[in-house]
Formats: C-alpha cells, structure tokens, sequence
C-alpha cells in the first residue's frame, strides 16, 4: 500500500474520532496541548507541512498532540494528512531538534538573539501573571507576539548585555527589570542600572551599592551561585528601597522555608 496525502478540515469531532484509533502512543504532554491549543484559539497555528498519519490499518500512529489541541481550544484546523504509512516508521517521528525562540531570531539574523529571547521569555511569563522561574511552555508564536508589542525589547537586549558584564547579573535578569522598572520611571530606571554598573561608587547604605557589594562577592565564590529568581528577587528589593529613599544593609531573598518570601513587586 502507498502512502496518499490529503489536505483536511479537522473538526473537534473528527478529532476525537481519529483520537479513538490511537492504541499504544506515548503518554500525553498536557503542556505541549495546552500551548498548541493556544496558538490555535488565537489564530496563531500556522501548516507548517507535518501531517497526520495513519498506518497501513487505519490506526493513529503520529498527531495526538494537535487532535486533543484541535479538541482543547474548539477549533477547526486544516491539516495534512498522510494515510498507509508503515507502522514502523514511528521510529523517525519528531527526532530532529527543537526549534527554540532563539533559534528562530538567529535565523532571522536578530541580534544579541540568546538574550533576547530570554528577555521576551521573562515577559512573557510576566505577561501571564505568573512568578519567574514558573516552567511554562510558550511556542514561538506567543514568544513572537511578545517581541512585535515590545519591539524596544531589542535595544534593551542590547543594554542588557553590556550591563551583565559589569554587575555579574544574568543579562535575562537585567532586561527583565529594564523592562518592569522603565515602564515605572524611565529616568530612575536609568540611573539605577548607571549606578549599579559604576564600580567605583559605592556608600554604606545605599542600597544599589549594597546589591553591587553582593554580586560582587558571589562572582568571586562558585559556591555561592544564584537561581535567575533569586538575582531578579533582590534586583528588584534595591529597586523599591531606592525608589524609597530607604538604606540596605542585607541582601538577600529567601523563598520556601520558614521566612517563605514571596517574589516582591517593583514600584
């Protein structure tokens, strides 16, 4: 038997229909459902040639994922569908690798491509009311979505960078509160990452100074590492007490426990 390709309608029923013939394929990834669902609600999903297949028997052998996002998100999608393919060509489904966001911005010659679309991950997040460090699948889509209403992302990737260098914060961290804190106050914004990048000021009590002191002290002991949480944690503690006018002396953050911090708001 040959292989035949059609280009079809799925409907929600038809879905579930074709769902109802697959027997023994891997367990299900709820997060890769719920983010395919999501770009299909929003009018994101776009045919990018895979198909749909059957084998030899009429039996799903490749698609679970995209029929139970067809069903999560009441959809009707157009998609290709391969029918007659021989059962042990599972075998080569979905091995290649993963095109990551900053795979895609690389390609798309973006520059400072890694950071930015760690930045744009960070937002995203943000964006969704959710802490940093939460695991959530975004596709490329949704990241993209991000990058074309904050195309300024861009050039904050670019400071990011620069800034990294001087302070030993992870440049995700930098552009993640470049972006909080610009849209709070542009001009403190601004000086507070001049001053936090000035490694030739410092005062007792000024609590840009006292996070300078403290990374400073971290770069030189590879035992004493911090999460991208924990640098963006106390990054954005400096930030309100400058804001506030209030001096620091202790910098740190310590989530779980018996104290159990909570991530603080910029303000």
């Amino acid at each position: 038997m040959t292989t035949k390709m059609k280009l079809v309608k799925v409907t929600p029923d038809l879905a579930h229909k074709w769902l109802a013939t697959n027997h023994d394929n891997r367990p299900v990834r709820e997060y890769l459902v719920k983010s395919y669902a999501e770009d299909m609600a929003s009018g994101d999903w776009a045919d990018n040639g895979q198909t749909i297949k059957f084998d030899v028997n009429d039996e799903l052998i490749d698609g679970q994922h995209r029929l139970l996002a067809v069903i999560q998100s009441n959809c009707t999608i157009e998609m290709w569908v391969a029918y007659g393919v021989q059962r042990k060509a599972r075998t080569t489904v979905d091995t290649g690798a993963k095109m990551t966001f900053a795979n895609l911005l690389t390609m798309r010659k973006e520059k400072n491509a890694p950071i930015l679309a760690s930045i744009v991950r960070k937002v995203y997040i943000w964006r969704k009311g959710l802490q940093l460090g939460k695991v959530e699948v975004a596709s490329n889509a949704m990241l993209d979505r991000v990058l074309e209403e904050y195309p300024w992302l861009r050039d904050v990737a670019r400071e990011s960078s620069g800034i990294a260098g001087t302070t030993n914060l992870m440049a995700s961290v930098v552009g993640w509160c470049w972006f909080t804190f610009f849209q709070i106050n542009p001009d403190d914004c601004k000086a507070f990452f001049e001053r936090l990048s000035d490694q030739h000021n410092s005062i007792k009590g000024n609590p840009i100074d006292a996070l300078k002191r403290k990374l400073n002290k971290l770069a030189q002991n590879d035992h004493e590492r911090r999460s991208d949480v924990w640098m963006a944690a106390v990054t954005v503690k400096a930030w309100n007490k400058f804001r506030d006018g209030e001096s620091w002396q202790v910098v740190d953050f310590q989530p779980g426990g018996v104290t159990n911090e909570k991530m603080p708001v910029a303000h």
